[in-house]
This record gives C-alpha cells, structure tokens and sequence, in this order.
C-alpha cells in the first residue's frame, strides 16, 4: 500500500512518517507540504491512501480533497484536525461533503499510542473501502468506483490486514413478516451508520421535508470532539439537530445524534446515554435500535447505512422482530458494506435501497404522517 501524507507541519509528518515505517504493509510513503503539492503528487503517484491536513498554506485540507475525489487520483482520504475551535470542528466535518472518508483528531503528547492505535485501524478498513471519483456539473460521465486496495492485492496484504472471514450467519431471528407496519404509524426512526456514514446521513436529512413528523435518533461511529461538528453540520440541512449530552424529551420534529464517547438509548418518552465498555463501538447502533424496538414495536423504522463490522445487525432484527421496518444501505453504494451485510445476513433488512430511494421512502412516511393528521 502506498500512503501520502500532507500538513504543513514538518515535525508532525516526521512523526506520521516513523509511525507508518514500522508497518510492513506500506510499500511507499511520500509527504506534501501543503494542499496544492498534495492534489498534484496524488495525481502523479496515485497514492492507494492519503492522510490529509486540514489547515494548510496555499491550498487547506477541505479544497485539496475537494479537488482530488473530483479526479482520477480519487482513493480514500482521512482528514487530520487539531480540534481547536467549534468553527474548526464544522469545517472538518465538512470535509465528509467533498469525500473525506474519515476525521481523526491529531494526538496529544499524552495520546500518542491511542492515536496510532486508531490510526492503523482506520487505514486497515480504509484498505476495504469502494472509493467513487466524485462528479462536478457538466461532467460527461461518472468514473467507475475504484476498486479497494485490498481486493487488488490482498494475496500480498499481512493478515491483519486481509478482511476476516465472515461470521458463521447466526439464525434468522423469526422476523414478524406484517405489513411493515400498517396500521401502526410510524412513530420513530432510527438510524445506524459508520465509516461513509456522514455524507449519506446528510443526503438523507436533507431530502426529508423538515420538520419531519417524528423524531430521528442517529448513532454514527465518531470520535468524542468530531460529534459537535457532524451535528453542526447535518443541522444545515434545515432540521433542528442536537448532539445529546443528558436525557432529553423525545420529540417529533427534532433529529437526535448521539456522543462520540456514550451509547444513546429511548427509555419512555426521553433519549438517554449509557456509560461504554472497553471493546464497544460507539455510539452503539445495536443499543438504539433495540430500544427503538422495544419502546415503539411495530411504529418504529429502523435504518442501518453503510459502515464496518456488525454493529446494527441485531438491533436492526429486533425492529423488524417486532413487526417495526427495516432498510439496509444497499451494498454497491456503501464505502464499506459491513454493517449492510451483516443484517442481510441474519434476515434483518426488509428492503435493501441505495440513499436517493431510502431518502424517498422517509419523504413518503413524512406525507403519510401529515395526511393522516
């Protein structure tokens, strides 16, 4: 695999550089000092992966990504941001808009171990991830979605980083065939997604008439710093959307994004976080939409978007257990198809859409909803 790193800061790319040539699976790592030199060495070298800094001379982070997922270098990016400012927090979950895959926070001197631990994870998933050149208008033709790293080499890839087998299915959960719910008004949607997640969740909220006629409760996998920028962001959309941080009352007309450092659950007629476990995935979609399931039956949606790993996949058939409806991402437009998979797997997805037609589907619950009222 071949990496660029770009910033500005030469110390800082030292440093990424060292952590990177200890890893056996990097074949070449090059650095840019800035994001003009980043946009033309990826467009010369073709790196397989680029770690990407947001504020940068000449050209910052979010117009260099912009530029190259608008190109034939187009391959997945991961933003680097030192988190100091809200206004800063929103620019770098902006980045998701022009085809950023992921967002880190850069490290402390105390945080170093955790950053790299996190670092490696992310660039082993990014390895799987479908990468498609982003269209500007006028554009003639869409290029075709480059293939992952990992499907182009992974007879030569260490095994950690080769996708590990799937789990044996576990038994299909009996789903409650019903009529996805008629006769029982939807009165919840639940969303659960990760890597990719962001733009997707976006491109939904903003085709959805607003305000919708129910509450939206999200958990999409982020770092604790990053949630308050996502809930800045998706609220340009025109919905009031909050990062919960204590119990609040659960009402329609408001989208809910859960913490990145807490599980966010539906208890009554409130939202609430729950402490984390080592080893969890957070914000847990299995947690919210089992609790969606259990609160709301046969009224809940639950949706399961493009992601990694299996997070989502039991709660997503305990709505549908419940008589509730269930969508899954479909898999040729996920970044990573994981979480999709893994409730097609078990029998948890009713209907397997990609976003425009899941967008579709909520703007059809929101005309139900107003024309039975």
């Amino acid at each position: 695999m071949n990496i660029l790193i770009a910033d500005d800061s030469g110390p800082f790319r030292m440093m990424l550089g060292r952590i990177l040539a200890a890893e056996p699976m990097f074949t070449a790592i090059w650095a840019a000092e800035d994001g003009r030199q980043a946009v033309e060495m990826a467009e010369q070298l073709r790196p397989d992966i680029i770690l990407m800094d947001l504020e940068m001379p000449r050209l910052d982070g979010f117009g260099a990504v912009d530029e190259i997922m608008h190109s034939a270098a187009a391959c997945p990016i991961v933003v680097l941001s030192s988190l100091i400012s809200d206004e800063e927090r929103v620019h770098a979950a902006r980045c998701f808009e022009v085809g950023a895959v992921e967002v880190l926070g850069k490290p402390r001197q105390n945080s170093m171990a955790a950053f790299r631990t996190r670092l490696m994870s992310v660039i082993r998933t990014m390895a799987r991830a479908r990468v498609v050149r982003r269209k500007r208008a006028g554009d003639s033709a869409q290029s075709p979605a480059r293939e992952p790293y990992a499907a182009r080499l992974s007879p030569l890839l260490p095994s950690a980083v080769v996708p590990p087998a799937p789990r044996p299915a576990a038994a299909a959960p009996s789903p409650h065939p019903g009529p996805r719910g008629a006769g029982h008004s939807p009165r919840v949607l639940a969303i659960g997604s990760s890597t990719g997640g962001p733009p997707v969740l976006r491109e939904l909220l903003a085709s959805m008439p607003a305000p919708f006629p129910m509450p939206v409760v999200i958990a999409q996998h982020i770092l604790a710093g990053f949630d308050a920028g996502l809930a800045g962001w998706l609220r340009g959309t025109g919905h009031d959307v909050v990062l919960v941080k204590d119990t609040m009352p659960l009402v329609a007309g408001r989208v809910y994004v859960a913490p990145g450092d807490a599980h966010m659950v539906i208890e009554g007629d409130q939202v609430k976080l729950l402490a984390v476990a080592d080893g969890d995935m957070v914000p847990s979609a299995d947690k919210l939409l089992s609790s969606a399931a259990r609160q709301f039956g046969e009224a809940a949606v639950g949706v399961v978007l493009t992601g990694m790993g299996r997070d989502g996949a039991r709660g997503l058939a305990a709505v549908r257990q419940s008589g509730g409806r269930t969508i899954t991402q479909r898999g040729d437009t996920c970044v990573v198809n994981g979480m999709p998979e893994a409730c097609r797997e078990i029998g948890a997805s009713q209907e397997d859409l990609p976003p425009a037609l899941i967008a579709q589907v909520l703007a059809g619950l929101a005309r139900q909803l107003r024309s039975a009222a």
